[in-house]
Order: structure tokens, then sequence, then C-alpha cells
């Protein structure tokens, strides 16, 4: 509204600016990695927020836009509408690395944890004394004769160290007839050693 005192012919234009709008299209990749919340319609010039809510099994690396920019490490990003867009919330999967020494007296073992999907993951056993070990296994399955097993997480894993005891005998001897000779060699031997 705009009122003056009339003094002269005039000539009043009245000037207008068409609202610009743009889209903002969210992908969650994987799918099975979250939700994605957040997107729509804009109006250029103003704030628009997104939210990444993660799922279980998996954790949040970034945003990143129809470049592959990152533009975001947050789940939550808040930015200014300008043009149309497409945020990708990136997930990644998590794994869980179980490792059990059996028996549990044969020796320890570490680099049980969770780790995320091509994460390098090494585990180790280590063998108490009056035992060897006899190998890692997995659903019953030999997967490794090492004690340190190395290998690039890619799903859940249940890893069993086996072990071994030792096992032991006497050996005796004797001469027959004791003046026909000596002998020697009388011990205790580990079982299949010379």
């Amino acid at each position: 509204t705009y009122t003056f005192e009339i003094t002269s012919d005039r000539t009043l234009v009245a000037n207008f600016e068409a609202i610009v709008y743009c889209t903002v299209t969210l992908v969650a990749n994987p799918t099975e990695g979250g939700t994605v919340s957040g997107g729509g319609v804009f109006e250029v010039g103003t704030t628009a927020t997104v939210t990444a809510t993660i799922n279980t099994n998996y954790e949040f690396v970034n945003w990143t836009d129809d470049l592959g920019n990152v533009v975001s490490t947050h789940p939550s990003y808040s930015f200014t509408a300008s043009s149309d867009i497409t945020l990708t919330a990136n997930f990644i999967a998590l794994y869980t690395i179980t490792v059990t020494a059996d028996p549990a007296e044969g020796g320890t073992v570490s680099g049980g944890r969770i780790y995320s999907a091509g994460e390098n993951v090494t585990v180790l056993a280590v063998v108490n004394t009056g035992y060897v070990f006899a190998g890692w296994t997995e659903n019953g399955d030999t997967v490794s004769s090492s004690t340190t097993y190395s290998f690039v997480a890619s799903s859940d894993r249940n890893l069993v160290a086996n072990f071994d005891a030792i096992v032991y005998y006497d050996v005796e001897v004797s001469a027959n007839p004791v003046e026909g000779g000596s002998v020697t060699g009388a011990g205790t031997y580990e079982e299949n050693t010379n």
C-alpha cells in the first residue's frame, strides 16, 4: 500500500518477484543402512535440515552431493537451499568378530570386536604352557593353522582357537641280564617326538 498526495500525472508500476523454489532429494546408501528425512521443496534462501537415522549393525559415514563431494560428516546437516540437489546419506555395515579359546586353559585370544565392513581384522592366539596350538576353526571347519589369522571384515564371524594338551610318556629301560651291557635313553617324552 502506497499513499501520496496527487500533485501531477504519475504512472506507478507495482513490481513483483516470483518466489523461487528448489527441491532437495534424499537417498540412503545402502537402503538397509538407515533412513533419511527432511527432503522436499524449499524456498531459495531458506534453511533446510536433513537427518540420517542409522539402523542396527550400521554406522553413518557422511552426506555427499550430486557430484560425490562430502558436504557433512554429521547425521544431521543444515544448509541454505539454493538449487535442486540430491543428497546421499552413506552408511557402512558393522560386523562382530567373536573369538574364543577351546579349551579356555589352553591359551588366550585377542582381536574380537566390532569392525566396519572392509576393515582389516587380525586375531591372535597365545599358547599357555603345556599346550600346543591346533588351529583356528569356524563352524567346525579349519580356517587357519597359524596363531595369527588376518582377513577383511565382510560378515559376522565366530572363530575358535583350538589348543591341544601336550601328552608326555615315561620311558623306562633296563638291561637283561644286567651284566650283558648298559642302556640309556630313559626319561619323559612328549607324544610323537623321537
